[in-house]
């Protein structure tokens, strides 16, 4: 049968990396092998490549795609001998092997994956039996060297004296240049290791994507979601064209763990507000793939010292992640000042409402209406048990009428457009005085959706919106300022306008 070529997973950057290191004479040439100098961990890599492929020539099965990506496992370990552990090595092979069994994504059949075991058991066999077959011959060739002549032995000696010199530095050279590592403690408390060089990342879900294209852009290999149309046209280019991994909390969990393992990244940075014991996720994913996964707390509160902690991380970003921390410390420091101006008789009521139908609130008490609070307006909506998933907790129309606020704010994609002809709302205070306003929301909601750094340039504006004579100053200048240092994009004048019409520009009327 005709022999099948190693795939392109056998050649990734993660293995290129790992061979060029000091060089060995190999002669007379292997059959792997042209005759050369080549360093001692590729010539191991190239004879468990060459037994792979031997073997699978001599089969076609539908499982021999899968069959490679466990073989990626054993070659991991022939390649990095001694620089990873047998515990990593297991939990790379249970990955791929057990995906099914995963709580954050699903696997193939079991006859597949049993099939699919059965080659490579049987080709590890093979590969052993060479290795074996390998000592018989140079135990032959020993042999055979015994019989030279008294000149040949000497100059045989000579030569292999100069090997053995060549092979005692070439352990101190390789050693030098293994990666750096660094301890890193997250805002969990668990001490990770890290590359010290890390240009490689992968963001855990979307509000981990949001941050990571503000610091770092060139730097992700992965997003949660490829951005829509209408965002791109305000977002680094190159995230339209990264894989998607999914995400790892919410809803809508669904992390693709094969596609984030073939973007290899050196880290996974889950960021945003601390969900109950992640400790135990975290550490559960990390064993399960073999990369670092680490946690960086980043609701407004932590938003500062999160970009500050990503510059000193990411190689080359101290920089960019200070001039961020320090727009989003100007933010708080600038809400603290103005809204402690307002007093009890000047505070308004208002509510932050999405969905369809408007009904979907988040209530006092909710991550996502966070910005009421920090700009000093009361949240017109209280409910008992608060949701902080998006959509927040939907109320009826009859609990709306009670809670009838001065001020409406409909998130993009609501009932903005259509709620004056609304007999349920029209009868509302803040419908009939036109006291509603629709949130901007491009590339990301300012208020929320997730909530994240686009908070930031909702505090800017709803202070604006609602407290005009306090928070004063020019909103279209604030948001050129804004999209300019978030995401390096120059606004035009028309598109400061398109944003801003259904609500600052609407007030100010």
């Amino acid at each position: 049968m005709g022999g099948f070529a190693l795939p392109e997973a056998l050649l990734q950057p993660r293995f290129q990396r790992a061979v060029a290191q000091k060089s060995v004479k190999v002669h007379p040439p292997a059959p792997f092998l042209p005759r050369g100098t080549y360093s001692p961990k590729y010539i191991v890599y190239q004879h468990f490549c060459h037994r792979a492929t031997v073997f699978f020539s001599r089969f076609r099965a539908p499982a021999l795609s899968y069959a490679f990506d466990i073989i990626e496992c054993f070659k991991i370990f022939f390649v990095f001998t001694g620089q990873i552990s047998q515990n990593r090595l297991t939990s790379r092979i249970s990955t791929v092997i057990l995906c099914s069994e995963s709580p954050f994504t699903g696997g193939p059949k079991m006859k597949r994956r049993i099939l699919a075991l059965l080659l490579v058991f049987a080709m590890f066999a093979a590969l052993m039996t060479g290795c074996a077959s390998g000592k018989q011959e140079t135990a032959a060739n020993g042999t055979a060297q015994t019989k030279q002549t008294a000149p040949e032995q000497t100059a045989e000696s000579a030569a292999e004296e100069t090997e053995a010199a060549e092979e005692t530095a070439e352990p101190a050279e390789e050693k030098a240049a293994e990666p750096e590592t660094l301890a890193f403690t997250d805002s969990l408390e668990r001490e990770v290791e890290l590359p010290k060089d890390i240009t490689r990342i992968a963001p855990s879900g979307a509000v981990a994507t949001m941050i990571l294209a503000a610091i770092a852009p060139e730097c992700m290999v992965t997003v949660n979601a490829t951005p829509s149309e209408s965002q791109m046209a305000f977002l680094p280019a190159n995230l339209a064209s990264l894989p998607e991994t999914g995400q790892m909390y919410g809803s809508k969990a669904n992390l693709n763990l094969e596609t984030l393992l073939a973007a290899d990244p050196q880290v996974v940075i889950d960021l945003g507000d601390k969900k109950g014991d992640m400790t135990e996720d975290l550490n559960a994913l990390q064993d399960q793939i073999g990369i670092p996964v680490i946690f960086i707390e980043a609701d407004l509160a932590h938003m500062a010292e999160a970009f500050r902690m990503l510059g000193s991380l990411l190689s080359g970003k101290a920089d960019r992640g200070q001039e961020l921390a320090d727009l989003v410390d100007r933010t708080t420091t600038m809400a603290a000042e103005n809204s402690a101006k307002i007093t009890d008789d000047m505070r308004v009521r208002a509510m932050y409402t999405t969905g369809e139908d408007g009904l979907g609130t988040n209530a006092a008490g909710s991550i996502q209406a966070h910005v009421l609070d920090m700009v000093g307006v009361e949240n017109a909506v209280v409910v008992e048990d608060v949701s902080n998933k998006g959509g927040g907790n939907v109320i009826s129309l009859e609990q709306l009428y009670t809670f009838d606020p001065d001020v409406i704010l409909f998130a993009d994609g609501s009932i903005y457009d259509t709620v004056t002809d609304d007999s349920a709302w029209s009868q509302l205070t803040a419908i009939s005085t036109g006291k509603y306003y629709e949130v901007p929301g491009s590339p990301y909601s300012w208020l929320s959706g997730p909530p994240s750094m686009n908070m930031i340039l909702g505090v800017w504006w709803l202070g604006n919106l609602i407290y005009p004579k306090i928070y004063d100053y020019d909103m279209a200048e604030m948001t050129q300022e804004f999209y300019k240092t978030l995401w390096s994009y120059e606004l035009s004048n028309d598109e400061v306008t398109a944003l801003l019409e259904n609500s600052t520009l609407k007030a100010a009327q």
